[in-house]
């Protein structure tokens, strides 16, 4: 069975994804905060350019009718 242990702090985030079978660490992460700030910046201006483009594509498509 894999078990994913996570420890959100205040300033930080840690977590483990272990198989209990094994006893491996599978995966091991730990972020500090201001890692996180620039992450989810990324990932808000990722979100942005995919909603731009569907909006263009969106707009071609209704023009094209």
């Amino acid at each position: 069975m894999k078990v994913l242990v996570v420890n959100a702090g205040s300033s930080s985030l840690k977590y483990q994804l272990m198989d209990t079978n094994t006893e491996e660490v599978l995966a091991k992460v730990f972020a500090k905060e201001s890692e996180l700030k620039v992450a989810l910046l990324n990932t808000k201006r990722q979100m942005e350019q995919k909603l731009k483009r569907l909006l263009l594509w969106l707009t071609i498509l209704l023009l094209l009718k």
